[in-house]
């Protein structure tokens, strides 16, 4: 019998591909399989801890999930989600608030929710530093966000760009009349440091000379509301019907000499997969982007956000 002496574990179980890698440095301190312990930092392996009782739920008689929800390595928690409430756990214990200016007195901090026992165990969730997204076929996307120990909301997703869309106030043209036509514009606002575009505004028109006929002195000027946290402002021309792209501006005004409209990149269109209760049943997150699937109308849909969004389904 030959004995092998391993002194350290920091490899982690292996996965069976490697059962065979003898040639791998990380061979020499992984493990096959490991059961109710701990690799530690300095590379032993540590029992793990038995249970201990924390807190009795708000009502035994129904079913209870316990969710985790971690921050970071120093801020992590468990969420009681029963039926119509969440509770929260963190470092041993229930988190709770004071009742009374003495703080003699505290209760649990809870939150109210739509969700009923039957269905507590069908949720699917994602979470993305202090917000953790609910999904379930029978309930609007929410998502819950933690803003401090004690204040915790729960809050149906509003599908819609984080930035408001400008309001378009006059569209003048300057030159000839000879001839009639009607240009039409839309303008987007995009917000700081995201750069994410909002919807489109409502249409704004005027009537000025046919465009071959534009001279040199021939404009029209396009004014509209600034919007808090935009860098700066999108603006589209109407081509039959369809809004394309003529530049871009940082202040409230634009001039359109006779700018011809990019119709390889146009306004964005509204879009909310989910209207009509047609709700998700999971969610992820994959490259910058928000993923949900198994919508109730077509369970084997996938929609995904904008790049760098997270509820954002404009096209």
């Amino acid at each position: 019998m030959t004995r092998y002496t391993q002194r350290s574990f920091t490899g982690g179980e292996l996965s069976p591909a490697l059962y065979a890698r003898n040639d791998l440095a990380k061979y020499e301190i992984g493990l096959k399989t490991l059961k109710n312990g701990f690799v530690r930092a300095e590379g032993c392996v540590s029992n793990r801890p038995g249970l201990e009782l924390i807190c009795e739920v708000k009502n035994s008689s129904k079913p209870v999930r316990l969710i985790p929800f971690s921050f970071n390595t120093e801020q992590t928690y468990i969420i009681e989600l029963g039926e119509n409430y969440a509770r929260f756990i963190k470092d041993g214990g229930q988190i709770v608030k004071p009742v009374d200016e003495d703080e003699t007195q505290t209760i649990p901090v809870e939150i109210e929710t739509s969700y009923m026992a039957e269905d507590l165990f069908n949720i699917k969730y994602a979470q993305n530093a202090d917000v953790l997204t609910l999904c379930h076929n029978n309930y609007s996307p929410a998502e819950l966000s933690r803003n401090s120990h004690t204040d915790w909301h729960l809050d149906e997703i509003t599908f819609e760009p984080a930035i408001a869309s400008p309001e378009i106030t006059s569209v003048k043209w300057t030159g000839g009349s000879e001839s009639k036509t009607t240009y039409k514009y839309v303008i987007t606002a995009v917000k700081k440091e995201t750069y994410e575009e909002s919807n489109r505004s409502e249409e704004a028109s005027v009537v000025g000379e046919l465009e071959a006929n534009w001279g040199v002195n021939d404009y029209i000027t396009i004014v509209f509301n600034g919007v808090d946290e935009a860098v700066e402002y999108n603006v589209y021309k109407s081509v039959n019907g369809v809004f394309g792209y003529i530049g871009t501006t940082s202040e409230t005004t634009f001039i359109d000499d006779k700018i011809e409209p990019d119709l390889t990149s146009t306004a964005p269109v509204y879009k909310n997969p989910f209207e009509n209760d047609n709700n998700p049943a999971c969610v992820n997150y994959f490259q910058q982007r928000k993923v949900y699937a198994g919508l109730k109308d077509s369970p084997q849909q996938l929609v995904a956000s904008q790049t760098s969004t997270n509820n954002k389904f404009n096209i």
